[in-house]
C-alpha cells in the first residue's frame, strides 16, 4: 500500500484482481463495528475492518474503513478519489468510524446513481456544461445550478431562470415543456440559452468540460454538488463522458440568450385532463438579448 497524500492516513493498494482497495486509518474509540457492509454494483464498503499495511517497507497495523471498486475500469477508479477527496478532505486524521460513514453517504449515493438509467442526453448535459464553462463567476453559476436534473429549469436565482438548450441540428429547434416558457407569480423572468454544436471526434467531451469546470470552482461544497449533479445526470451512460465529444467552437459562435417572450408557444390554456405538455419550437426568426441586455440583471446574474 503507498500513502494517499491528499487525505492524510489513507492508503491505496490493489488486491489480486488488480481492483483497487482504499484503506481509510480510523482512531476509533468507540468499539462500534455494527455499521453494515455496503454493496453496490462497482463499490463495496467495509467501515468495519483490522488490516496490516505495508508502506515504503514499514508494517503499519490499524482499524480501517475499507473501500474496494468492483472494476478495473480507471474512470471510476479516478471518479472514486476525486469525490473521496472531497467529501472527506475536512476531517482530521483522528476521524472516527462514525466521522467516515457519515460522509460516505454522497460517495455511495454517486454510485448508486451511475446504476440508474441517465437522466439526460449527453449533448443536452454538454450543453450545461458549456453555460458554466462559459461563465465568469463559476461558484455562482454553480449555486444556480438545478440539484435535480428533473427540475423544470436548468439554473435559477431568485425569481429568474435559465433554461439551456442545445442542438446538434442546423436549425435553432428546441424541445420545450409547456412550464418552460410560462411565466409565473414565482418564476417573472425566463431566459433561454440556444447552442447549436455538432457530434466530432476532434471536439471536447463532458469530462474534458467537467475537468475545466473543476480547476475554477473555489468552494468544496460546489465542488462536492458539481460531481454529485453531473454523474447522477450521467447514470449508466457515464462512459458517454469520455466517447462522446462535440465541437465546442461552433457552441461558442452560435451560443444565443433568448426571453421566453419571444419564443413561439402554444397556448396556456391546456383542457382539463391534459398533462406534461410539449412541444418544438423554432427560434430562428426570433430576436435574440441584445448584448447590453446580456449585460443587465437578471441574465447577467448566470452569466
Amino acid at each position: 500500500a503507498f500513502l494517499f497524500e491528499p487525505l492524510q492516513e489513507c492508503y491505496l493498494s490493489k488486491d489480486e484482481n488488480g481492483r483497487l482497495i482504499v484503506a481509510i486509518a480510523l482512531n476509533d474509540k468507540s468499539g462500534l463495528h455494527d455499521l453494515p457492509l455496503i454493496v453496490l454494483e462497482n463499490l463495496e464498503l467495509l467501515p468495519s475492518a483490522n488490516c496490516s499495511l505495508l508502506s515504503n517497507g514499514k508494517a503499519i497495523s490499524r482499524s480501517i474503513y475499507r473501500i474496494t471498486v468492483k472494476t478495473i475500469d480507471q474512470n471510476l477508479t479516478s471518479i472514486l478519489i476525486r469525490v473521496l477527496t472531497n467529501v472527506l478532505g475536512g476531517l482530521p486524521p483522528s476521524r472516527s468510524r462514525l466521522d467516515v460513514q457519515a460522509n460516505m453517504n454522497q460517495l455511495v449515493e454517486l454510485f448508486r446513481a451511475l446504476e440508474k438509467p441517465p437522466k439526460k442526453t449527453i449533448h443536452g448535459l454538454w450543453g450545461e456544461l458549456f453555460i458554466i464553462s462559459q461563465s465568469s463567476k463559476i461558484d455562482s453559476a454553480l449555486d444556480s445550478w438545478h440539484k435535480d436534473p428533473n427540475e423544470i429549469f436548468d439554473f435559477k436565482r431568485g425569481s429568474s431562470v435559465l433554461e439551456v438548450k442545445c442542438s446538434l441540428k442546423n436549425q435553432r429547434t428546441h424541445s420545450f415543456s409547456l412550464e418552460q416558457l410560462v411565466t409565473t407569480s414565482e418564476v417573472k423572468f425566463i431566459a433561454v440559452a440556444s447552442i447549436l454544436t455538432d457530434e466530432t471526434s476532434k471536439g471536447v467531451s463532458v469530462s474534458e468540460l467537467a475537468e475545466k469546470i473543476r480547476e475554477k470552482i473555489k468552494r468544496i461544497e460546489n465542488k462536492i454538488k458539481f460531481d454529485a449533479v453531473l454523474y447522477s445526470t450521467l447514470g449508466s451512460s457515464w462512459k458517454e463522458a469520455d466517447e462522446v465529444k462535440f465541437d465546442i467552437e461552433k457552441a461558442g459562435k452560435t451560443l444565443r440568450y433568448f426571453d421566453s417572450r419571444v419564443i413561439p408557444c402554444i397556448d396556456q390554456e391546456v383542457p382539463q385532463g391534459i398533462s406534461r405538455v410539449r412541444f418544438e419550437s423554432s427560434l430562428d426568426l426570433c430576436s435574440p438579448l441584445r448584448e447590453d441586455q446580456l449585460n443587465s440583471e437578471p441574465v447577467g446574474d448566470f452569466l
